[in-house]
């Protein structure tokens, strides 16, 4: 489709499906794609009748129905979105509002004393409630309907994420819609019902938890209150969830160990063994055979979107035992979808031009984006990328067209002779093990040797240690138990790991 603008490439979408379900409610009311047409475009016009238009919009708080359609809305009005993270202090978010210049503060009902303090503080803002019908009688709004398209350039913000060390991600329409069209050219997701993020979160949950559903014409199921992943999904009926690699790592390990509860450790593994065995022979043989994991998400999960700067395999794999399909994205905040991970061929397909224009070694480099993925750049920050976007990843683009993955660029370390070493690598393996819940790796250079000393500090899985070891160990044994796992893990890693930390 390459339509330029977020709000229309969605309006296109929702005239195709307008009578079809949107959104469901908490209440289980249902908004239909017509709908949110008509509410997008009154709160579009609130805006532009408050002389708001152009100034960029904040949301904040839980992801309701009228948050998406005031979303769109302000789109429409020309303002870049910018989502809000409802922890954080009342000094930090009106620094926030004020280094980015928002004019428009949208919040659902939980944040409207938060709203309330700030347009206090702040004169220059003004708060608008996630229900439409706060802002005006339809009368008053379709006065100024026809003046709300403020946006004509593709290329204009149409998202500012915050960034964790100051400053902030300004992605262009073009970017956004570029990277909805390419997660949704790698499967038809139309028949899915979608789990809602909880809050305004980062460019991940933006892109492939709202604005992939929409274009796909998919419901959208808005989260119950404090639920966690699992009984979110079992309460809601949902049948589709986008997470990033951490989220499907601490979903994969809870229905672990719920559904392997009072089965012992031999139970367990030869349970799990005829699971992979059933998941091999049939999908569906495999559901049967981990039917504790599907009771409890309520037998409707069947589909994970998966994205992150590392694409997620080993929780996937557990998933795809279990007959729940995982689709994993080398996703990065700046570019969206780069890479779609192909689990039949073990590689990684690129989604976006991605080349290695200064290889450092055998081949690898920094990945640089080209073409209309490009971001704008960062707020207040360097703009001038010129249509070539250095990612900080390094990988390499093989002859065959495939994407290998090595790790960040800020974390690469040198060994001996130029050997580079990436501990997205030793993590990867690391985490295949039962004992390991997490770990990362550090290093120091050894002037003596002039080679670099590699410590993993390990997060146990202190369930699946206690049932090995019994419920009572000492520190001392827990270490001598570690040493042996590392030993073992020896051959599989592709760097030596000197030495490594536990929890206190």
């Amino acid at each position: 489709m390459n339509t330029a603008l977020v709000h229309e490439m969605i309006a296109s979408r929702a005239e195709m499906y307008y009578g079809n379900t949107a959104f469901i409610d908490r209440s289980g009311r249902s908004y239909s794609y017509g709908e949110l047409l008509i509410d997008a475009s009154a709160f579009s016009s609130a805006v532009n009748a408050r002389s708001l238009a152009g100034r960029p919009a904040a949301v904040i708080g839980e992801v309701t129905y009228g948050s998406l359609a005031a979303m769109l809305g302000c789109m429409k009005a020309g303002c870049p979105i910018v989502p809000l993270s409802q922890s954080l202090g009342t000094d930090e978010l009106c620094a926030l509002i004020t280094e980015y210049e928002i004019g428009v503060l949208i919040y659902s009902e939980g944040c409207g004393e938060m709203a309330e303090i700030l347009t206090g503080r702040l004169s220059g803002l003004t708060a608008l409630p996630d229900d439409k019908q706060a802002l005006g009688s339809p009368a008053e709004l379709a006065e100024t309907a026809e003046t709300a398209n403020m946006n004509a350039d593709p290329m204009s913000p149409a998202f500012l994420f915050s960034a964790a060390d100051g400053g902030g991600i300004l992605l262009s329409h073009k970017n956004i819609c570029g990277c909805v069209e390419a997660i949704a050219s790698v499967r038809d997701i139309s028949s899915y019902t979608f789990l809602s993020p909880s809050v305004w979160g980062g460019a991940f949950d933006c892109t492939a938890g709202l604005l992939l559903p929409l274009y796909a014409g998919c419901a959208l199921v808005q989260r119950g209150e404090k639920r966690g992943a699992a009984k979110a999904i079992s309460e809601s009926g949902a049948t589709a969830l986008t997470c990033t690699p951490q989220r499907l790592r601490s979903l994969e390990r809870s229905l672990r160990i719920r559904s392997e509860k009072k089965r012992g450790s031999l139970g367990t593994a030869v349970y799990s063994l005829f699971g992979r065995l059933g998941s091999l022979l049939s999908p569906d043989l495999g559901k049967r055979m981990h039917r504790r994991v599907h009771k409890l998400l309520g037998d409707n999960l069947r589909l994970i979107i998966c994205g992150g700067p590392w694409p997620e395999q080993n929780a996937a794999r557990k998933f795809t035992e279990w007959g729940i399909e995982v689709c994993s994205y080398y996703f990065t905040a700046e570019c969206g979808a780069l890479a779609v991970y192909d689990g039949a061929m073990k590689r990684l397909s690129p989604l976006a031009p991605l080349s290695v224009p200064s290889p450092i070694k055998g081949g690898s480099g920094e990945l640089c984006l080209s073409g209309d993925r490009v971001p704008i750049g960062y707020f207040g920050g360097r703009t001038d990328f010129d249509g070539s976007f250095p990612t900080g990843d390094v990988g390499l683009v093989t002859d065959d067209g495939y994407l290998e993955l090595r790790g960040r660029k800020k974390t690469m370390l040198y060994g001996k002779d130029g050997e580079l070493i990436f501990p997205e690598e030793l993590i990867a393996v690391m985490r295949k093990n039962r004992y390991i819940t997490d770990c990362s790796i550090t290093g120091r250079y050894d002037t003596r040797t002039a080679d670099v000393i590699i410590t993993a500090h390990i997060t146990p899985d202190f369930k699946e240690i206690g049932e090995a070891m019994g419920e009572k160990y000492s520190a001392n044994r827990l270490k001598l138990f570690f040493n042996h796992i590392m030993d073992k893990m020896a051959d599989e890693l592709p760097h030596k790991v000197h030495e490594f930390t536990l929890p206190d």
